[in-house]
């Protein structure tokens, strides 16, 4: 009698022990799945981030749902964009990716400013940014122009605003700014005035 309660105890025992194996296997498991997902699901995120501000606004096609190349080819993803009301330039991505059971979302926001619109009327640089270098009886370096045009030398008078290391709203010399590479190719040396 006391072997058949012994063993009845031990039976018990190894039911319990069993089951707690297997439900560790199986979280095991699942933890390398959503550790893969999770992998999976930044490098779409980062892929998101890339984009500009009227990709965001219309995500592409390739971008928005598709399956992962081999070895991950078991596994898909979703992605979606949506600008956020009542913020500027503030979107909220979503990315799912799904496989083997088991689905990962991952959310995050995202800023790409608009794009910046030049101006029409030929005018560069000025808008009593501060900032700028300049050099006794040399040129006046800015630190940017206008969008688009970084690095301008200006071989002109500065501007009726702005004080040292400023440059002014609109240009008082004749000359208009000359790219700073162009500058240097042609070995031109500014004569600004201070």
């Amino acid at each position: 009698m006391e072997a058949v309660v012994a063993l009845a105890i031990i039976g018990l025992f190894a039911v319990a022990l069993l089951s707690a194996t297997g439900a560790q296997l199986r979280t095991a498991s699942k933890a390398n799945v959503l550790l893969q997902a999770r992998s999976l699901a930044e490098d779409r995120i980062t892929s998101l981030r890339l984009l500009d501000y009227d990709a965001l606004r219309d995500l592409p096609d390739s971008l928005g749902d598709g399956r992962f190349p081999p070895p991950f080819d078991d596994f898909t993803w979703t992605a979606a964009v949506e600008e956020m009301d009542d913020e500027y330039d503030l979107f909220g991505a979503q990315v799912v990716v799904a496989g083997r059971g088991e689905s990962f979302p991952l959310r995050t926001l995202l800023h790409s400013p608009r794009p910046v619109l030049g101006t029409t009327d030929g005018a560069v640089g000025g808008g009593g940014q501060r900032g700028g270098v300049q050099f006794p009886g040399g040129p006046t370096f800015g630190r940017r122009g206008a969008p688009g045009q970084r690095g301008t030398l200006d071989l002109g008078q500065r501007g009726n605003r702005g004080g040292p290391g400023t440059r002014g709203g609109r240009r008082g010399g004749d000359q208009a700014p000359v790219p700073l590479t162009d500058a240097l190719r042609d070995g031109s040396s500014g004569g600004g005035s201070p």
